[in-house]
């Protein structure tokens, strides 16, 4: 290579890595700790190497300041766009939330080892249940496409920060929170429905202790309304990774100035 182009090169590839690395690290699949930081970072340079012979190189100033002020746009860029993916699926603890409330597994929660937080179970079970799903459905590779997209939508160096944006950032939240309220409603429904069953049964038969049989009920309740509708969350699953992408697709939009 002609000693020339080897600067340009290297800066062009500098800064595709950091809107790449931005993503990997806030994304739901790849930024999970389970996989090791060797082979994020090697998934992190395949991609940006794919991506380097195929994105035309920027024209910029290769001053420092210039270089500098856009590799930090591109990193927000990347963590911008990873975490909208990583806002819907924690979608998933919300209604986790609900149903262990629900069941009276509120006090009961496990560690998270991706964010070192205490989840709960159910919660839990239905995020690491949905990441098979994504994963057995071939779902990361969407997120790697969106990462290919994202520099035709949002070429390098232009971030949009505007009221669409501010607007889009309550709608987003706004959405994760009704995703978790219609998971979770087959169980607290039902939950709730069983307690005003014993609350009337309290009413009726004054001498029964509806405390000690309330308990236990409500969690078997819950397991039994769970298996039952197991099957939904898995298909309704499909319409959260849809919901997923669209917002990174609109995101990309958004800050790209083309809304």
């Amino acid at each position: 290579m002609n000693d020339s182009l080897i600067l340009p090169t290297f800066i062009n590839f500098l800064i595709l890595f950091s809107r790449v690395i931005g993503i990997t690290i806030l994304n739901p699949i790849f930024s999970r700790k389970e996989i090791p930081y060797v082979v994020k970072i090697g998934i992190t340079l395949y991609i940006t190497i794919i991506i380097a012979n195929i994105i035309s190189p920027a024209s910029i100033d290769y001053n420092m300041a210039a270089l500098s002020f856009i590799l930090i746009k591109e990193f927000l860029i990347g963590l911008i766009i990873g975490f909208v993916s990583y806002l819907f699926f924690n979608a998933l603890y919300i209604a986790g939330e609900l149903i262990d409330m629900s069941m009276g597994f509120g006090i009961v929660n496990v560690l998270d080892i991706q964010n070192n937080i205490q989840v709960p179970i159910m919660g839990n079970f239905i995020y690491i249940l949905s990441i098979l799903i994504f994963l057995l459905i071939n779902g990361h590779y969407y997120f790697i496409s969106a990462v290919f997209d994202s520099y035709n939508l949002l070429p390098v160096g232009i971030l949009n920060i505007d009221e669409n944006f501010l607007q889009f950032s309550i709608n987003i939240f706004t959405q994760i929170f009704v995703i978790g309220f219609k998971l979770s409603a087959p169980v607290v429904i039902t939950v709730l429905l069983t307690d005003i069953a014993l609350g009337i049964l309290s009413r009726t038969v004054p001498q029964m202790n509806v405390f000690m049989v309330g308990m236990p009920l409500r969690v078997l309740i819950g397991i039994i309304i769970m298996i039952i509708v197991l099957p939904m969350y898995i298909f309704s699953l499909d319409s959260l990774f849809n919901k997923s992408f669209d917002g990174i697709y609109n995101i990309m939009k958004i800050i790209g100035g083309n809304i």
